[in-house]
């Protein structure tokens, strides 16, 4: 009936696991459940939802009831409507695994234990791929089925592809948590998990002491993740990686470098670079003394122009500066006032001139 939900109650007896079961439903009103003794054959697989395919796949049967003579037939294959076209088969000669253990006790007494338990077994799974559903049919003594049940396994040994860090800042406060974001393109089987830490990988994966920190989706489709990371002791460049793990348990790794400054350095203007080209007319001009003057004359740095006339000032504080070069021998020079901001490349032609 609609609203109503399907429960399954087990009783354990004397370390046997199942012993007795019992089914009912809920109606979504509430009220007492009565509960009804399953007394037929039943038989319940269970697998991981996910596999990489790169070992065999452990399957779990749990068979109660089973009549004399039961065997187990497992097929693992494509679902085409109704029917199933198998890639694996493999069938086992009981339900239960039994066990007799042997004890001699004193004056000459013999104690028997018997021990009944689920089945375990592997199924060859290598180079499958895709999404298979597994059917455990309980079968008696006539091998016709008596009791069925179907779980979904989906193969994936792919890798997270695409794997990146978004928007990556160059520098960042040591004291303070590291916001981080990264996104990768899902394989088929999703991502399982996202973990983010200090470091660079060993061996394609986190080093075995980095402490990891946990990603959490930002959105459904599990391609985007963030974190606040600590950064412990990390002081100057320092590599910080992201790890993305497929539910098939292929992982890929990204890594990016962030300057990691005490406060004080950290909330220091970024300096700026000065690049140019020193030329006569069309002709570059090679080593001619170019030099760096601030707003009060005062001399700051000087260089020399390459081959090519090209020259270049790194690290300049943000301000305002003249760039100055003179050629004695045709009284030519050039001179420009510039302002350089916080972390901008400022070009800069001198053009000889009398």
């Amino acid at each position: 009936d609609a609203g109503l939900t399907p429960l399954t109650a087990f009783l354990n007896a004397d370390g046997c696991p199942r012993a007795f079961t019992f089914t009912g439903v809920v109606s979504p009103t509430g009220g007492k459940v009565t509960l009804q003794p399953v007394l037929g054959p039943r038989i319940k697989v269970r697998a991981e939802e996910f596999s990489s395919a790169a070992t065999p796949l452990p399957v779990l049967l749990e068979v109660d009831q089973p009549p004399e003579g039961a065997t187990v037939l497992l097929e693992l294959g494509l679902a085409d409507g109704q029917e199933l076209k198998p890639d694996v088969v493999k069938r086992l000669p009981f339900a239960k695994t039994k066990s007799v253990a042997v004890k001699l006790m004193s004056e000459g007494v013999i104690q028997f234990r018997t021990t009944l338990a689920d089945l375990k077994t592997t199924l060859a799974v290598e180079q499958l791929a895709g999404t298979r559903l597994l059917r455990a049919s309980l079968l008696d003594s006539s091998r016709k089925v008596i009791a069925q049940d179907t779980v979904t396994v989906v193969f994936d040994g792919s890798a997270p592809t695409g794997v990146a860090f978004v928007d990556p800042v160059a520098r960042a406060r040591r004291d303070l948590p590291l916001p981080v974001k990264a996104t990768c393109d899902p394989p088929l089987s999703g991502v399982k998990e996202v973990r983010f830490f200090v470091g660079k990988p060993v061996n394609d994966a986190p080093p075995p002491m980095a402490a990891m920190t946990p990603g959490e989706p930002t959105d459904a489709t599990g391609r985007f993740w963030t974190a606040k990371l600590l950064v412990g002791e990390a002081k100057g460049p320092t590599p910080i990686s992201v790890q993305f793990t497929a539910r098939g348990g292929r992982s890929s790794i990204a890594t990016i470098t962030v300057d990691l400054l005490d406060a004080a350095e950290f909330n220091k203007p970024i300096p700026g670079k000065i690049i140019g080209k020193v030329r006569e007319g069309t002709l570059d001009q090679p080593g001619m003394i170019v030099i760096l003057r601030d707003a009060k004359g005062a001399e700051k740095a000087r260089t020399k122009t390459r081959e090519n006339g090209t020259y270049e000032f790194l690290d300049v504080p943000p301000g305002k500066y003249s760039v100055f070069t003179n050629k004695t021998s045709t009284n030519r020079s050039a001179n420009k006032v510039i302002e350089v901001k916080a972390a901008e490349e400022v070009s800069v032609i001198l053009e000889l001139l009398l």
